[in-house]
């Protein structure tokens, strides 16, 4: 997973297939408790809406990752600031699956959404 978000700050394309992917979409935590292996509840206001299985866990560059992302390291702009004081000190990556009866569409939007990553088992009951 660190590889693919590598590839993608440094050549803006998602790698494998060269499509443009110029933001990484990515899933990030200051909770030090969080490991490779482990399952971890994705609940959105207290419904526990997916499962993350970690497969990565790393610190990524931050100033590399605005500088590249928005051409610019500066905090005067919006994007810089949320990757350098909004984003948790680490990555997560792995995959993702979907509990309950939500639309697909509904998933396009859950990257805007405050979003809780929850260490208990993953368990549909919040």
């Amino acid at each position: 997973m660190q590889e693919t978000y590598d590839y993608c700050v440094s050549d803006m394309r998602l790698k494998g297939s060269d499509l443009l992917y110029g933001i990484p979409v990515v899933m990030d935590t200051s909770d030090e408790s969080f490991a490779e292996g482990q399952k971890v509840a994705l609940r959105y206001e207290g419904k526990m809406i997916g499962v993350l299985e970690i497969e990565s866990k790393w610190v990524p560059n931050k100033p590399l990752e605005a500088l590249k992302c928005y051409g610019t390291s500066s905090l005067e702009h919006p994007g810089v600031q949320m990757i350098s004081m909004e984003r948790g000190k680490y990555y997560l990556g792995g995959k993702v699956g979907r509990v309950g009866g939500g639309r697909v569409g509904q998933a396009a939007r859950i990257a805007a959404l405050p979003l809780r990553i929850s260490p208990d088992p993953p368990s549909p009951n919040p």
